[in-house]
């Protein structure tokens, strides 16, 4: 294993850029911000992904998991929003600037304007969903939310680690009731 998918599942799925940028563009227009602290959108698109898995067995962000001691990150998301400044080119820097742990959605962006229509309908009531919980809750909140919440993360500094993979097996089992998984 790889990275917290097992090379089957990552031949499965891929890492889209456009995706994950609109889905999260969607969600800030959901949320009525035009900016977000990166740890608290990068956990927003942890729920949403867990979330669309445990109703529709598919994520939205096909991004690798880990456990950090802040709780889930997505590795690839994270990469595009710590590279933001530096790579304005890419199609995630087009519509994102990063001042601090902030990021903004660039001048001229209109988020009610924006083609959306890459997004399902499922996809979309994710976002909404999620941005009615979450809009208001502060970063640290949802960091210790997703610690409480989200029995897959584990802490990997308990194993002497900085990073642990999150697989989807991890997540599988702890979306399904102990019961049906034989634990």
């Amino acid at each position: 294993m790889e990275g917290g998918r097992s090379m089957e599942e990552k031949s499965m799925a891929i890492f889209d850029e456009k995706k994950v940028t609109t889905f999260l563009l969607y969600l800030l227009k959901e949320m009525k911000q035009a900016s977000i602290g990166c740890k608290k959108a990068i956990k927003l698109l942890y729920l949403c992904d867990r979330a669309m898995f445990a109703s529709h067995w598919k994520f939205i962000t096909n991004d690798v998991y880990v456990s950090m001691s802040k709780g889930p990150v997505l590795v690839n998301t994270n990469s595009l929003m710590q590279m933001t400044n530096e790579i304005p080119t890419s199609f995630f820097g087009h519509y994102f600037s990063k001042n601090g742990d902030e990021l903004k959605v660039r001048e001229g962006i209109k988020l009610d304007d924006f083609d959306y229509s890459t997004l399902t309908a499922a996809e979309k009531r994710m976002a909404e969903y999620h941005a009615d919980l979450f809009s208001e809750c502060t970063e640290e909140n949802i960091i210790k939310f997703t610690h409480s919440f989200c029995e897959e993360w584990k802490d990997p500094i308990e194993e002497g680690v900085a990073i642990r993979p999150i697989s989807i097996e991890d997540i599988k089992r702890a979306l399904i009731p102990r019961s049906e998984n034989g634990a």
